[in-house]
């Protein structure tokens, strides 16, 4: 038998028990569908043909092979929900001696049931929903936003959306997990969303909801979405073009963000020009707590100097090992030399981490590896000297005024790949091409020069950070919630 989502709630209702078929989003989404409409306890589990190791569980449920199905719940209806799934459905019906469902519809019909039966809760006026990297952890702007609501003690209800319940947040600040029920009830029944990547495309805003986004990335560098169309997928365009329709309002901290907004983010929102919240740690070293954060990393000695090298991530892993051939102990050396001090460095890969690479761990084996540290802007705030290549990291590390050296061993490649909306040829940083003219950048650094050169640079394209841009958007948040009627 076939059904559709319309369907579902009276197929469930008339069975004893039911088994989900399909560990994925699809059948994962049936499950908080389920759960909304509180038949969620006759799901006895999710089947998948064969069971892996580290596949025990999906939302609390566990996961079994096919082959146990048919031996503990023979009676069982069977709820086949995968993408494409009709031949699957005939072959369970051929052996399975109960009732078997083919759950027909794509993934965001399954969504789209879902977001419908939350929006019978109202939406909670002061509540506020933040996630930052698709839920990776309490980071980039969304955390300093929180930090300083906190610190103004506004009467919120702060919500984190993150991959593990274990991350850390401030005692008064909520988890859920992303991609549980109860994250999709707090996307459903939050006044604000504030995000800095795309959201999933199953995500519907309501009337009466305002979404911010904060985006990840900073100043006048790399090229991004329409401006890159030609290399995206058609996935994420309709990802892109989904979201872009839901935002209500971009933060900016350069002209160069809010020309990307305004022409290259499928979005007519608004612009704030506030600055990047994170960036306020660059301005105010209250902020961080350098030493908790070298404690954190193991380092005993305060007075020590920080290089952090955080080169960004190539097309694949295995490119990046290759391309990640930077001589630390050479570098630590020349900077010693030059600075007249002692130099650690600690390494930062994307969070595509490669650090597995056995050629990578032998290469820099005697630096610290911080790519697993939850804040980048904390490792940038407690360094001296910044080594990146393209990363957008650099403007950030720039509102310090401490040296950056750029290495890049593959400039001509990467030029081919990746175009940018400002040539390296024009930014202010000293930059290499091998070790050789690395170590020749550092040694003939001129601070005042740099600083010159860094200031017309972030004059050019209008820098806004100041420090307070924290407190400029939490001043458009609480708007937003004192007087609605204005947005």
């Amino acid at each position: 038998m076939e059904s559709t989502v319309a369907d579902m709630f009276k197929i469930v209702e008339n069975c004893m028990e039911c088994v989900i078929y399909g560990a994925g989003n699809y059948g994962r989404r049936l499950y908080h569908l389920l759960t909304v409409v509180k038949l969620a306890h006759k799901v006895k589990c999710f089947a998948v043909s064969q069971c892996m190791e580290e596949q025990r569980s999906n939302t609390g449920v566990s996961i079994i092979s096919f082959e146990d199905v048919e031996k503990r719940y023979p009676n069982a209806a069977i709820l086949v929900a995968v993408k494409e799934g009709r031949e699957l459905y005939r072959k369970v019906k051929r052996v399975h001696e109960g009732e078997v469902f083919l759950v027909k519809g794509e993934n965001l019909s399954f969504s789209n049931a879902l977001m419908d039966k939350l929006w019978e809760s109202p939406v909670e006026e002061r509540k506020i929903l933040f996630m930052s990297n698709s839920g990776k952890g309490y980071m980039c702007n969304g955390k300093y936003i929180t930090e300083e609501l906190l610190r103004q003690k506004q009467d919120v209800d702060i919500v984190w959306a993150v991959n593990d319940m274990e991350c850390k947040v401030p005692d008064k600040v909520r988890k859920v997990k992303k991609d549980s029920y109860e994250y999709y009830y707090e996307v459903a029944t939050s006044r604000i969303w504030v995000d800095n990547e795309r959201k999933d495309i199953q995500i519907r805003k309501r009337e009466g909801q305002y979404y911010i986004q904060t985006w990840h990335g900073s100043g006048p560098l790399k090229k991004v979405e329409k401006d890159v169309e030609d290399v995206l997928s058609p996935e994420y365009i309709s990802i892109a073009k989904h979201d872009g329709d839901m935002i209500d309002l971009f933060l900016s901290s350069t002209s160069a963000n809010s020309y990307m907004y305004k022409n290259s983010f499928y979005s007519n929102a608004e612009i704030l020009e506030c600055g990047s919240p994170r960036n306020d740690v660059m301005f105010q070293n209250a902020l961080v707590d350098r030493n908790r954060v070298l404690n954190s990393l193991g380092i005993e000695n305060k007075n020590v100097k920080i290089i952090l090298y955080a080169p960004t991530f190539r097309r694949t892993r295995e490119e990046s090992a290759q391309i990640y051939d930077l001589d630390a102990q050479r570098v630590i050396g020349e900077l010693n030399k030059k600075f007249q001090g002692e130099f650690i460095m600690l390494i930062r890969f994307h969070c595509w981490d490669v650090s597995d690479f056995e050629r990578i761990q032998k290469l820099y084996a005697g630096c610290i590896n911080t790519t697993q540290y939850n804040d980048t802007q904390e490792l940038l705030a407690v360094s001296d000297v910044l080594i990146t290549d393209y990363s957008s990291i650099l403007w950030d590390f720039s509102l310090k005024k401490a040296p950056i050296f750029l290495y890049q061993n593959d400039a001509q490649e990467y030029m081919d790949s990746r175009g940018f909306y400002c040539h390296p040829d024009e930014w202010p940083y000293p930059r290499a091409f091998d070790m050789n003219g690395l170590c020749k950048i550092i040694s003939e650094f001129n601070q005042a020069e740099y600083e010159k050169k860094v200031d017309a640079f972030l004059k050019r394209w209008s820098c806004f950070d100041d420090g307070f841009a924290s407190k400029r958007a939490v001043a458009r948040i609480m708007d937003v919630i004192n007087f609605p009627q204005n947005y």
